[in-house]
C-alpha cells in the first residue's frame, strides 16, 4: 500500500512536470508570436498619430482578421463575389470579437427578429421587472415606447444586424422602457445597388406606421440612428421622405449620426480624407471601393443629394429634425462630419456635435472605452429631444 501510494505521487509529479514543460513550450511560442506581431505592428503604425489602447487594438484585430480571411477591400474589384464574401467574414469575425468585450445586462433586454414587409428587423424591448411577466407588467403610464430605428454601418457592402446586436442591446438597456430599438437588416451591395437600401427603409417605416398598435409603439415620434453608411442612410431616408412630401416625414423626430458619410463627390474638399488616407482602419481607397460597389453609376450618382446629402437643397436640409453628429478624431470622414454639422447649424437646425479625439472610424461597437461614451452620447441625445 505504501509503495502504491508513493507511485501515485510519483505519477502525479511526472504529469505536473509534463504539463509545466508543455505550458512553457506554449508560453515560448506565444511570446514569440507576440514579439513578431509587435515588431510588425510597430513598423506599420510607427508613423501614426498617438491613439488609445482600445483603438490600437481595433486596428490589430482588423488587420489580423483581414490577413486570415482575405485582402483589403480595394485590392480586388467589387464584382469579385468571393472577395466580397471574404470581407464579410472578416468583418463578422471582428464584430464577434469586440462584442464579447462590451458590457451589458442580457437579462435587462429581450429581443425578437420580425419581418416587416419582407425586411428582417430585430426588435428590442426592456424586460419586465423581476417577478412579473409581459402580460402582468406595465410600462410607465406617461408614454408608449418611442421607436429608435438603427441602421448598421459597413459601406453598404458588409455588416448585418448581428454586427451591431450588442450595441442595440446597450442602447435599449440605457434608454429604458419608454423606447424600443429596431435593428434593420437592409440589403447589401454589390448584389443590390443603391437605392435598394432606401427602398428597404421605406418598407420598414410603412410597416411600423401601419402596425404601430400591434407593435405597441408611438409611430408619431420615430428616431433614426446609425453609424457610417447607416448614418448616411438615416439622412437619405429623411430627405427622400421630404422630397416626396411623404406623410411619414413629419413622424421623424430626430437623427443620431455616428461618423456619417455625407459627400462622395469631392475628395479634395475634406483634408482628413488625405491626412488619414491609410493606416487608420477605414482607408480612403476603401471608401472609394465602397462607392464603386453600392452605386449603379458612380460617375453620375455621386452628386445625387440622396448619395451626398451635404449637397441637398438647403430648403430641404433646414427641415431636418434635431440631429446629433458624432465624429472620430482619426477618421478619413472626420471633416465631412464637421462640415455637415456646421452646415446644419448655419441653417438653424437644432444640431449637437461631439468629437472623440484619438479614436478611429469604427470605434462605436468596438473601441471599449470610447464606445461606452459614444453610446451614452446617443442615449443622452435621444432622451433630450
Amino acid at each position: 500500500h505504501t509503495h502504491t501510494h508513493k507511485q501515485t505521487h510519483k505519477n502525479k509529479a511526472c504529469v505536473l512536470i509534463f504539463r509545466m514543460k508543455l505550458l512553457s513550450t506554449w508560453s515560448i511560442v506565444g511570446i514569440t508570436v507576440v514579439a513578431v506581431c509587435s515588431l510588425w505592428l510597430g513598423s506599420r503604425y510607427a508613423a501614426l498619430e498617438p491613439i488609445g489602447a482600445s483603438a490600437y487594438g481595433s486596428i490589430v484585430v482588423v488587420d489580423l482578421a483581414l490577413a486570415v480571411m482575405g485582402q483589403r477591400p480595394h485590392q480586388q474589384p467589387p464584382t469579385n463575389q468571393a472577395h466580397v464574401q471574404r470581407l464579410r467574414n472578416a468583418f463578422k469575425l471582428r464584430s464577434k470579437i469586440f462584442q464579447l468585450a462590451l458590457k451589458y445586462n442580457r437579462e435587462a433586454v429581450e429581443f425578437e427578429t420580425l419581418e416587416m414587409n419582407g425586411i428582417p428587423v430585430r426588435r428590442y424591448r426592456s424586460s419586465p421587472p423581476a417577478g412579473t411577466s409581459p402580460a402582468t407588467s406595465s410600462l410607465p403610464a406617461q408614454t408608449t415606447p418611442q421607436p429608435v430605428i438603427y441602421f448598421h454601418g459597413g459601406g453598404y457592402v458588409i455588416g448585418s444586424i448581428e454586427s451591431m446586436h450588442v450595441v442595440c442591446i446597450q442602447l435599449q438597456e440605457r434608454l429604458g422602457p419608454n423606447y424600443s430599438v429596431f435593428n434593420v437588416d437592409y440589403r447589401l451591395a454589390p448584389e443590390f445597388k443603391f437605392p435598394a437600401q432606401l427602398d428597404d427603409t421605406f418598407a420598414v417605416l410603412e410597416y411600423m406606421s401601419g402596425n404601430a398598435m400591434d407593435l405597441g409603439i408611438d409611430a408619431s415620434r420615430i428616431a433614426l440612428a446609425g453609424d457610417s453608411a447607416g448614418a448616411h442612410l438615416s439622412i437619405a431616408t429623411f430627405l427622400k421622405l421630404k422630397q416626396q412630401q411623404h406623410r411619414l416625414a413629419h413622424q421623424i423626430s430626430s437623427l443620431a449620426l455616428v461618423y456619417p458619410l455625407v459627400d462622395t463627390s469631392c475628395q479634395a474638399c475634406y483634408p482628413s480624407l488625405t491626412k488619414y488616407a491609410t493606416g487608420y482602419f477605414l482607408e480612403t481607397p476603401t471608401i472609394d471601393w465602397f462607392t464603386q460597389a453600392f452605386l449603379a453609376n458612380p460617375r453620375n450618382d455621386t452628386r445625387n443629394p440622396l448619395v451626398s446629402p451635404i449637397l441637398a437643397d438647403p430648403a430641404l436640409l433646414e427641415t431636418l429634425p434635431p440631429t446629433l453628429v458624432i465624429s472620430a478624431g482619426l477618421d478619413p470622414l472626420k471633416d465631412q462630419a464637421v462640415a455637415f454639422a456646421e452646415k446644419l447649424k448655419g441653417l438653424n437646425v437644432p444640431v449637437s456635435y461631439t468629437d472623440f479625439p484619438h479614436t478611429l472610424h469604427g470605434f462605436f461597437g468596438s473601441s471599449i472605452t470610447h464606445h461606452e461614451a459614444g453610446v451614452d452620447a446617443v442615449v443622452d441625445f435621444l432622451r433630450s429631444v
